[in-house]
């Protein structure tokens, strides 16, 4: 019996229980089902595939269940029995946790054929791994650490000497536990079977979904030229199953020699086509396993799970040329806080407008060419091929470098490097002491003291970066509608970050209504900018406007990504802090919860997103009244800040502050003293002493002396309230929210 869906075939199933495997199965006894081989009780046959039958049986000494595996008929050579003796003791000495166990293997008289049989474990619950993840809804890092268990498997059979020869779903299997499980490992060399699929007249269809899984040099049917490089290209393939929910080459009504031909030359279709979250790293790494040439995959299983641990760790993965570049954009991920953005500054000034038109135009030329040159298509397909990588590298690194821009430190910056010019200028043509120079410089310091910083930088990045960005973006792609719409929205978010938000509007507005008009309501792109007019409004304090956008937003997430998807969870999360910011309190809370929830769900207790829900929920119960709660989420989201985050990170001093105005609403007030003080020395050092966040800590700190001096009078309070209050800045003195 055979089960295909889009010509993949899942009937081998190993120890699948019979739940998971064929609805009719038939009886020792009936017709072709025998009652025993060897040691072995045969209960009922599981499934039936193109290498042979696997049947749930019962092993009398010792007495447990097992997943016995009787090979087809005729699939084994008599030259090749004695070696499947020999390679057999071989299999039952893979002692791995992701491998399942051999525990005998023999042979069986079915009338005057001798037919291989294998006993192994018995997997109680299991589901093949695309199954599993599909059914577990997993996201992209939690497959990911689902594949590397089994590429760690797999590479422990291969330190062994043993090539596994026919990875594909339906022998990758996880128990009721989590636990991966392969079966199968070595059969097919074993018993020849993978030089036999390729010759023996089995169903179309069936073959068809074993060729979705062999490598090319497989496809070549010459077993002598196989070696663990085979099983990294399967490995490819079932994990872009995984994360695509399809397979890199349509293979459905495809001949067989066809299907060869394809798998041996036809490039897969990249998985940024079929979904855009996964371009960049994820894409690479599946790309480098199916590679055509295995010498440029990976060279070991090994390789590849490492690659996939980089990945989650958000280090540079080996799969791509650790480019100056690449290494730089990877750190700046990871450490932004540390970076001077002077540098950036100056680099954008000089050659932004310049730099992305020539780069743009060349990306542009290769596109025509490639059009152009419809008599020499496999060449114009390349062409075509590295334009689209050039256009889409160049707008992720604008996008990349826009959206990094700390106006405040930036100007800090600036002046910070005028000084020093102004100074050294000093030393060597008035031949100054450092001493001299010192004390020459400090007008200069008494002048520059009443420079606003961050307004100094953003009138610097408006008018030389980001005005110029603009006219460049309307000159050089008026006919190119999403670049265009995309750049638009990654200027007008730009502009929302460092507050300016007159010029951030009529972009943000022109990016919503062309994804509204190329790509429909429902697109993801679509449902981001109607995410960030909402933010946008919020910013400005229109919130009555914003909230139609808020809810769109949330409403097609939903039903587009569903309710655990990381986008829909941040709208669920956006829609908890608009009605906070509005005053509805108590609307506010079911939207705060689901987001906390489903963030804990999904990704954990201490990831990022989960501590900001953890935040958020806390300042709404500490604005509901219900301190207790407020108290125990803010020493949750201390902790895991402390834990997870770096030092400098401005969340930990967010999280600290919040908690310090809880303790002091409770008159904890020794506690609240010591949180609020942290988090003014952090903010202090990292964003500075006028930075509004350092003020709302001021406030903080001014209401918690106040608040101690009337409960605890004639100790000293009211003159540290004093001290504060000569610090509350006089243009913004509200709590940042």
């Amino acid at each position: 019996m055979t089960n295909q869906e889009d010509g993949i075939d899942r009937t081998e199933t190993g120890g699948l229980p019979p739940t998971q495997t064929q609805e009719h199965t038939p009886s020792p006894g009936a017709a072709g089902i025998p009652k025993r081989i060897g040691q072995y009780r045969i209960k009922r046959a599981i499934a039936s595939g193109g290498m042979g039958t696997v049947y749930e049986a019962l092993q009398e000494k010792p007495r447990r269940t097992v997943a016995l595996k009787l090979m087809r008929a005729g699939i084994a050579s008599r030259s090749a029995l004695r070696r499947f003796e020999y390679e057999s003791q071989l299999l039952a000495r893979l002692r791995h946790p992701g491998i399942a166990q051999v525990y005998d293997a023999g042979t069986h008289k079915d009338g005057e054929v001798t037919v291989p049989y294998f006993a192994m474990e018995y997997i109680v619950g299991a589901k093949a791994v695309t199954d599993y993840a599909k059914d577990k809804k997993l996201g992209t890092r939690e497959s990911m650490k689902l594949f590397s268990a089994v590429c760690e498997a797999v590479h422990h059979g291969h330190q062994k000497g043993i090539i596994h020869r026919d990875l594909k779903p339906s022998n990758i299997l996880v128990d009721s536990s989590g636990q991966v499980k392969i079966i199968d490992f070595g059969v097919a060399r074993c018993t020849d079977s993978d030089m036999a699929v390729t010759t023996l007249q089995t169903d179309v269809g069936q073959l068809i979904g074993t060729l979705q899984y062999m490598s090319p040099e497989q496809c070549a049917a010459d077993p002598h030229d196989i070696d663990t490089r085979s099983d990294v290209y399967a490995l490819g393939v079932v994990f872009y199953e995984m994360l695509c929910e399809r397979l890199p080459y349509d293979l459905k009504g495809t001949a067989i020699h066809e299907a060869t031909r394809i798998i041996r030359e036809q490039e897969p279709t990249r998985l940024s086509t079929l979904n855009r979250t996964l371009r960049g790293d994820v894409e690479t790494i599946v790309l480098k396993a199916l590679e055509k040439d295995r010498d440029r995959r990976y060279r070991s299983c090994i390789e590849l799970s490492d690659d996939l641990g980089r990945y989650l760790r958000n280090e540079p993965i080996s799969a791509r040329p650790a480019s100056a570049m690449y290494q730089f954009k990877k750190l700046i991920s990871r450490h932004k806080a540390p970076f001077c953005f002077v540098v950036v500054l100056f680099l954008l000034i000089s050659g932004f407008g310049v730099w992305m038109s020539v780069m743009y135009t060349r990306a542009d030329g290769l596109r025509l060419d490639a059009v152009a040159a419809e008599q020499e298509q496999a060449r114009a397909r390349k062409e075509a091929e590295e334009a689209r990588d050039t256009l889409e590298t160049v707008t992720e690194f604008q996008q990349s470098m826009l959206s990094d821009i700390d106006a405040e430190t930036m100007g800090r910056g600036i002046i910070h490097a005028l000084r020093e010019g102004i100074g050294k200028g000093l030393e060597q043509k008035e031949d100054l002491t450092p001493q001299e120079v010192e004390t020459s410089l400090a007008p200069f310091d008494r002048l520059i003291g009443e420079v606003n910083a961050t307004n100094l930088a953003l009138k610097v990045v408006d008018e030389y970066v980001l005005a110029r960005a603009v006219e460049t973006i309307h000159k050089d792609f008026a006919d190119q509608p999403l670049v265009r719409a995309d750049l638009e929205q990654t200027v007008a978010d730009t502009y929302r970050k460092i507050g300016l938000y007159d010029p951030a509007m009529p972009l943000q507005a022109a990016s919503l209504e062309t994804r509204r008009r190329v790509l429909g309501n429902d697109h993801p792109d679509t449902l981001i900018s109607i995410n960030n007019m909402g933010v946008l409004l919020l910013a400005m304090g229109k919130l009555d406007e914003a909230e139609p956008y808020y809810r769109e937003a949330l409403e097609g997430n939903r039903r587009v990504l569903g309710d655990d998807h990381p986008f829909t969870l941040f709208s669920i999360s956006n829609m908890g802090d608009l009605l906070q910011a509005m005053g509805k309190l108590d609307e506010a809370e079911p939207y705060s919860r689901e987001a906390l929830e489903g963030n804990r769900r999904l990704l954990g207790d201490e990831h990022p997103s989960t501590l900001i829900s953890i935040h958020n929920m806390g300042r709404l119960m500490r604005n509901l009244g219900r301190l207790e709660e407020a108290e125990t989420l803010g020493a949750e989201a201390v902790r895991g800040a402390r834990a997870k985050l770096p030092h400098s990170h401005p969340f930990r001093f967010g999280a600290l502050g919040q908690h310090g105005r809880t303790l002091a609403a409770m008159e904890q007030f020794v506690e609240a003293e010591a949180a609020l003080l942290e988090a003014y020395d952090g903010f202090t050092n990292s964003l500075g002493p006028e930075h509004r966040r350092t003020a709302g800590i001021v406030e903080a700190l001014l209401d918690l002396y106040e608040s101690w001096h009337a409960a605890e009078p004639g100790k000293g309070y009211d003159a540290k309230a004093a001290e504060w209050r000569a610090k509350v800045p006089k243009e913004e003195s509200k709590e940042d929210k």
